[in-house]
């Protein structure tokens, strides 16, 4: 159980699990008891659920691994640099995961309600058909004469009305369909804006923990190179 576990944290760290991977490694360090080397990635799941706090949870990593100078090393149970190590790889595995959070995440929602907004049309008018005409046709009337007489053939004609004109409405169907596409370009970059500004949040905090995980890197290692020489 506990080489599978390995194995799919060694895929999770790489960015290579599914989602359903990610639940089954978050639901194992939630109900079991870890130690070792898959006790940061306990903490760092839990840190998960709690919503990243970030700055709370590095000053607090801080200060648990903080020694005074009159405590002697063996009071925490092992070498600090090793402890500090740790900390710091998962400082950094816990920065990383947030930043890849924050870009995959906000780019799906804008182009989702894009794609669900619905676009009201005009209802086509239908033409009308201009019926044919149902009079009859012209009618003659014939008179037949003696063989002596001849008369002329009287020709009458009907009145026929004239065919009705055909009249088009346009339909605006093309500026509806331009107002949406840019209202969904404006929520695009309005969210693209809001990344941006989240991404460079990230990398601030992240490189001022680095900054100061350093700093007490080198305070801890100066100190351990004293204790040594007296």
């Amino acid at each position: 159980m506990e080489q599978d576990i390995h194995k799919l944290i060694e895929r999770f760290m790489a960015g290579l699990t599914s989602i359903e991977e990610e639940r089954y490694i978050a639901d194992y360090l939630r109900t079991h008891e870890v130690d070792g080397d898959l006790l940061p990635y306990k903490r760092m799941f839990a840190w998960f659920d709690e919503g990243m706090p970030m700055k709370e949870s590095a000053e607090k990593e801080l200060a648990d691994l903080s020694v005074p100078p009159h405590v002697p090393r063996h009071a925490k149970g092992g070498s600090r640099p090793a402890l500090l190590r740790k900390v710091s790889y998962f400082i950094m595995a816990a920065a990383a995961a947030a930043l890849l959070f924050a870009v995959v995440w906000p780019r799906t929602e804008p182009r989702r309600m894009a794609n669900n907004m619905t676009v009201e049309t005009l209802p086509d008018e239908k033409a009308p058909v201009a019926k044919p005409d149902t009079l009859a046709s012209d009618t003659t009337t014939t008179i037949v004469a003696p063989k002596k007489k001849t008369r002329r053939k009287i020709r009458r004609d009907r009145f026929k009305p004239l065919p009705p004109k055909v009249y088009l409405a346009e339909t605006a169907t093309d500026s509806v369909a331009k107002d949406a596409e840019m209202r969904a370009e404006k929520m695009i970059k309005e969210a693209e804006l809001e990344q941006e500004q989240m991404i460079n949040a990230i990398c601030e905090e992240y490189r001022r923990v680095s900054a100061s995980l350093d700093l007490y890197i080198i305070a801890m290692e100066s100190y351990d190179v004293e204790e040594e020489l007296y």
